[in-house]
């Protein structure tokens, strides 16, 4: 049974703009042209964890029967040094500097890199209203830290407190507006972007900085998914084929920047893109607490579409989450085709990919990774491939339901509104 919900006119200056973006993610995609080029020529990002990290030999065994073990060695991982850091330049004296979460301090330079995409200088927007909103979800540091309390670092309680991956950023820029870190799992960095949408739209802040955040810097997080038999033996994410058999993770930092359409239009902002509607709703009660509600899903993507006044059959690609489980892909693909393919004429299928394919499932920061693939799939008026899609999983029927994978580059259907969901 389904909610009857009535579509309705608005203002489409009520539509809130994305002026600004910058990333850091696996294989080499430090800034949005290494990203494109990745996704564009159906790169992935998997390789063998850094030295640095933890020993996943250690780690490593072939069974899934064996608890607290890693079947896959690899992920996911950003090809730099994660514990570099001008810290002078954030005013974070070197004891500060060395209890930081890394997440931390690179999300201070990201979103440095978004503010100056965005043509936004720090002296303009300190003292102002602009709220701050993070997702994330891993701890490693401050577990890290934390194994040997005689040995943590005098500024240890502020260096990893979760509070403070938001609330550092509106100190370093001086933003009033509100900060806050988020953990809603998986949807953490979208939830924060629902929530800054709706605070342009209710004249909480004028502008917004939303980000998402991962690092892989020790074992433990890992060997419980791997408990729960979430992580694939190959350390790969295989998006909606028979070969999927769990996720594979990655690390990123991503953050883009906000303004109201009226507000961007007003200010000279290049606008990257819009943001048409935000929704957010709960699984509510499932066979397992992990288990997704595909019903739960439609319900939320059709409130999203009628709150935005928008015709869901006209939307030529969705970006899903398309994490290559067993359970939770046919899941998905079941709420979209329910909900944005009927109606649509023969051969104008909906394109759905998923970037996990490439750069794996960056939890905190996952939602905000395929934002800014949709972003740049809109510029370029181009839909990317997906990649390790060789057998499609046979559960989703796919050609009925008039979805397609693109496994290679293909132009945006000259026939249809340049639009995306993610």
């Amino acid at each position: 049974m389904g909610t009857q919900i009535h579509q309705k006119p608005r203002d489409q200056l009520d539509d809130v703009a994305i002026i600004g973006l910058a990333c850091r993610f696996p294989g080499g995609a430090s800034n949005e042209s290494k990203f494109w080029d990745l996704l564009y020529e159906r790169r992935s990002a998997h390789s063998k964890a850094p030295s640095d990290r933890y020993n996943t030999e250690a780690f490593h065994h072939p069974s899934n029967s064996k608890l607290n073990t890693l079947r896959a060695a690899g992920g996911h991982f950003l090809d730099e040094n994660v514990a570099a850091f001008d810290a002078p330049f954030f005013n974070i004296t070197s004891q500060e500097a060395k209890a930081m979460d890394p997440t931390a301090r690179l999300l201070l330079e990201v979103s440095y890199e978004a503010l100056e995409n965005a043509g936004l200088p720090i002296e303009g927007i300190a003292g102002s209203d602009t709220s701050c909103y993070v997702g994330c979800f891993t701890r490693d540091y401050h577990e890290m830290l934390m194994r040997d309390a005689e040995t943590a670092p005098m500024y240890a309680g502020t260096g990893t407190g979760f509070s403070l991956q938001s609330n550092r950023v509106s100190w370093f820029y001086d933003l009033r507006g509100p900060s806050m870190t988020l953990d809603t799992a998986c949807s953490s960095s979208l939830v924060g972007l629902h929530l800054a949408c709706q605070g342009i739209r209710n004249n909480e802040s004028k502008i917004s900085v939303v980000s998402g955040t991962n690092l892989i810097l020790g074992p433990d997080l890992s060997l419980w998914l791997s408990n729960l038999n979430m992580l694939s033996a190959s350390g790969l994410s295989k998006s909606f084929s028979d070969e999927a058999s769990g996720y594979g993770r990655g690390e990123g930092i991503a953050t883009v920047i906000l303004k109201s359409v009226a507000d961007a239009i007003e200010d000279g902002d290049t606008i990257r893109a819009i943001i048409r509607g935000t929704g957010v709703n709960q699984d509510g009660h499932t066979t397992g607490i992990t288990v997704p509600n595909s019903d739960a899903q439609a319900e939320l993507i059709r409130m999203t579409y009628a709150n935005a006044g928008l015709d869901p059959s006209e939307t030529s690609y969705f970006e899903a989450h398309g994490t290559g489980t067993a359970v939770g892909d046919p899941l998905e693909l079941a709420a979209v085709a329910k909900t944005m393919c009927q109606g649509r004429e023969t051969g104008d299928d909906l394109y759905v990919g998923s970037v996990k394919s490439n750069i794996g499932h960056l939890e905190g920061a996952a939602g905000l990774a395929g934002l800014i693939k949709c972003v740049l799939m809109l510029e370029n008026d181009t839909i990317l491939p997906n990649i390790y899609y060789n057998k499609p999983n046979s559960k989703i029927p796919f050609e009925s339901w008039k979805i397609k994978v693109p496994t290679k580059a293909v132009p945006w259907p000259s026939n249809s509104i340049r639009r995306a969901s993610v």
